[in-house]
């Protein structure tokens, strides 16, 4: 299979394929809109790689305002073989066949069985809550957490999709009182009262979660994607119920990428048995990053931009076999050791993580 990466001067760009309807592979990729500049198309299949570098200049496009610390972007599509055809701004992106970094067993091959690449104007609410089933009424925070998850279904400050992107987004009001933003897809719990219509949430048991995303910069910033199981309802049952953590950064320390697993028994170095690992990365603030958790019943197993990091976890009891759903969110302070302390005068709000797109896939 060939590797296949598209570079815009010192910007990167994700690449996605696809056949069109004369037979032609088409390269689509992103990029900041405006930009005009070299485009670098690598193709690499095994040992052999080939390259090509085009005088490329996008078309001003107007998108949806974003928040201040997320700048825009532009999807935009090229032909290969081509060179005369013209390119197409605001494509909507579609999710790859397969993720990078994980393969699929002998016989087998990946199915996308959930995405969300936010290309619309507003969250699909048929598949996001804005909390999670393990959180008590009104949405309130565990961990000593300063923040209120905002779970307005309109005019919601905290959790807006514009330019290609969820972006969920810490505010403090004149009160003091800090906001942010939550996406779950867990089962709604009757605490939370009348589920919205149409929601039907998501959980999954065995397969990969990944997300491609930049976190903010700022003392106390706790951005995370992470799953727990349907089961865990007002939080009971935890930590026997078990918790994934994909990743974990402290926006104090914005190259400290943290992945975890959690379960039930005594002892263990988060005072019960987890795996807690760590590794240093390209700053996620000022980088994006595919964080990226391959969950099976023979281990535990993350990825970082599609390469396998640390140790794959195989502790039986980490090993769940239940349905769990995915979240993410940006919590601010909490008792969190790498966080060391909470927002200070530094700390700039609004903030934004910015989320290009979550997705599952899994084995057949």
């Amino acid at each position: 299979m060939a590797d296949i990466s598209a570079t815009a001067g010192p910007f990167g760009g994700e690449a996605h394929l696809r056949v069109d309807a004369d037979g032609r592979l088409r390269l689509g990729f992103r990029l900041p809109a405006g930009y005009s500049g070299p485009l670098v198309i690598s193709v690499r299949a095994g040992d052999v790689s080939s390259s090509v570098s085009v005088d490329f200049a996008a078309p001003a496009v107007p998108l949806p305002s974003t928040p201040a610390t997320s700048p825009d972007t532009a999807t935009t599509e090229s032909a290969t073989p081509a060179p005369g055809d013209a390119t197409t701004p605001g494509l909507q992106v579609t999710a790859p066949a397969a993720p990078d970094g994980p393969q699929p067993g002998a016989g087998e091959r990946w199915k996308l069985a959930f995405d969300d690449e936010f290309s619309g104007t507003s969250l699909d609410r048929t598949k996001w809550q804005l909390c999670n089933p393990s959180f008590r009424s009104y949405c309130l925070p565990w961990n000593n957490e300063l923040q209120i998850f905002n779970t307005a279904t309109t005019d919601n400050a905290n959790v807006d999709v514009s330019g290609g992107q969820l972006h969920l987004v810490t505010t403090k009001d004149a009160n003091g009182q800090i906001s942010s933003g939550m996406v779950s897809t867990g089962p709604w719990p009757a605490s939370f009262g009348p589920a919205p219509a149409g929601y039907r949430g998501f959980t999954y048991t065995y397969g990969y979660y990944e997300g491609r995303v930049r976190i903010p910069r700022g003392d106390g910033f706790w951005p995370s994607m992470w799953e727990l199981p349907a089961s865990n309802v007002g939080g009971g049952g935890w930590p026997d119920s078990g918790e994934f953590d994909v990743f974990e950064i402290p926006g104090n320390s914005p190259t400290e990428y943290h992945f975890t697993a959690h379960w039930g028994g005594d002892g263990g170095a988060c005072g019960h048995p987890c795996s807690p690992q760590k590794a240093t990365i390209a700053d996620a603030s000022a980088t994006w990053h595919t964080f990226g958790l391959d969950w099976q019943a023979t281990g535990l197993t993350w990825y970082l931009d599609g390469k396998k990091m640390g140790a794959t976890v195989t502790d039986p009891g980490a090993l769940k076999d239940v349905p769990f759903f995915i979240i993410a969110n940006l919590s601010v302070g909490g008792t969190w050791p790498p966080l060391k302390g909470g927002p200070d005068a530094s700390t700039p709000f609004p903030a934004s993580m910015d989320i290009d797109w979550l997705r599952v896939y899994q084995r057949e």
